[in-house]
């Protein structure tokens, strides 16, 4: 499962570097630079896709990655507030189920916050 995790990030890290301006247009103008908070959040996503590999740093690892999707909810709650006229193009019902999927990846980063001798 560990493997999984780590290729969503993998995914979405070249995702993010291949297609930044996808993701600028989804950054809350509040935050200054969004085209390097894109840019750098897809580096991150690579570090934790490597960092989920090895057993010396996965639980390093895993905290950081529960930081990062608690930093990244203003995203959420922005596209959800702006759906009727940004983000139009999404259903409400993808907007909201964004919520319960970010609190599942936490969960799923906690668990491998424990120490552990297993590879998991």
């Amino acid at each position: 499962m560990i493997y999984l995790y780590a290729l969503i990030f993998l995914v979405t890290g070249i995702t993010h570097l291949a297609s930044p301006e996808t993701f600028v247009k989804v950054i809350p103008p509040f935050f200054p630079f969004p085209y390097a908070i894109a840019i750098v959040s897809g580096v991150i996503e690579l570090a934790f896709a490597v960092g989920f590999t090895f057993t010396r740093t996965r639980r390093f690892t895993a905290w950081a990655v529960i930081v990062f999707l608690v930093a990244v909810l203003p995203v959420h709650v922005y596209m959800y507030a702006e759906r009727e006229t940004l983000f139009s193009q999404f259903p409400t019902w993808a907007l909201v189920l964004r919520f319960p999927v970010q609190l599942l990846l936490i969960l799923w980063s906690y668990r491998y916050t424990r120490v552990s001798t297993r590879t998991n």
